[in-house]
């Protein structure tokens, strides 16, 4: 190991591909040796008192749309709902993995929920860190999807998910990795932020840079006259104002293409067609 990593003493073959090697005194065990899986289902959506209740029932979309932690859901169901299906309530701290469309995105249950057929629910038993594995699994979509079975979509099975292999360090080293890997995600994710902002801030730039040059001009010290046109203010004096229709001529469609209307725009013989989106680019296979 290099940088801040401080390599273990020794190392052992965990023989699995994607784990490599893992230190020592670290097991690799299934999946199955540290949580009990829960599947969920659905409640019969002809009945109105299964639904909107006071129960949160989570499916792969509601996962889609957090990070870590989950406590909410897009719809809710009763105890009459819960008690008409194969769903069950599981327990705060459960892992909940969704297991078809898509495989692989999990989050955290931070209350009690249930699921629906679309996830599965992994209840930790003692001397288990859900957030170890909550890291642990997060990286292994791409294994967890290429045991899923199916024609119509891929589906992960409880028997392939409990037999799932993963690194099993001593419980206090979970807390450990869990609690610095908390702290790196959270530094990082502030600089995604960051420079989330910056993109928008430079988006911005560039359409002020690309508005300017094209209604005042290069010169800053040129004589400007009003146009009488709201969004276009003043101009450099020596500018002429025409209208679009006296620049280009505008074609309903082009020539070879039939079936369906197209804008074409051309100047000077130059027929401007399948523009690439929001880039003022030609297509790679435009033609004249």
């Amino acid at each position: 190991m290099t940088g801040r990593y401080k390599a273990y003493p020794e190392y052992k073959d965990s023989g699995i591909d994607w784990i490599g090697d893992i230190p020592i005194d670290w097991k690799w065990l299934p999946i199955k040796r540290n949580f009990k899986i829960v599947n969920g289902s659905t409640p019969r959506s002809s009945e109105s008192e299964f639904w909107d209740g006071n129960i949160t029932w989570i499916t792969p979309a509601d996962l889609s749309k957090v990070d870590v932690d989950i406590s909410s859901s897009s719809k809710s169901i009763t105890s009459e709902g819960l008690n008409s299906c194969g769903t069950s309530l599981v327990p705060k701290g459960s892992l909940i993995l969704s297991t078809r469309a898509p495989i692989g995105t999990i989050a955290i249950a931070s209350k009690e929920v249930c699921t629906n057929q679309g996830c599965k629910s992994l209840v930790h038993s003692n001397n288990v860190d859900s957030k170890f594995y909550y890291y642990v699994i997060s990286v292994c979509s791409r294994q967890l999807n290429n045991l899923g079975r199916g024609t119509t979509f891929l589906e992960l099975s409880t028997d392939e998910l409990s037999k799932f292999i993963v690194p099993t360090p001593p419980f206090t080293e979970q807390q450990k990795i869990a609690r610095f890997l908390d702290h790196e995600v959270a530094k990082i994710d502030k600089l995604i932020a960051k420079q989330k902002e910056l993109i928008v801030l430079l988006k911005e730039k560039r359409q002020t840079v690309i508005s300017h040059a094209v209604t005042k001009g290069l010169n800053p010290h040129v004589t400007m006259k009003d146009t009488g046109v709201q969004w276009l203010g003043d101009v450099p004096e020596h500018w002429e104002l025409k209208k679009f229709k006296h620049l280009f001529k505008i074609r309903k469609r082009i020539a070879g293409k039939t079936g369906y209307d197209i804008l074409s725009i051309t100047q000077k013989g130059i027929k401007v067609k399948d523009i690439t989106s929001g880039e003022g680019q030609l297509s790679m296979d435009y033609s004249k």
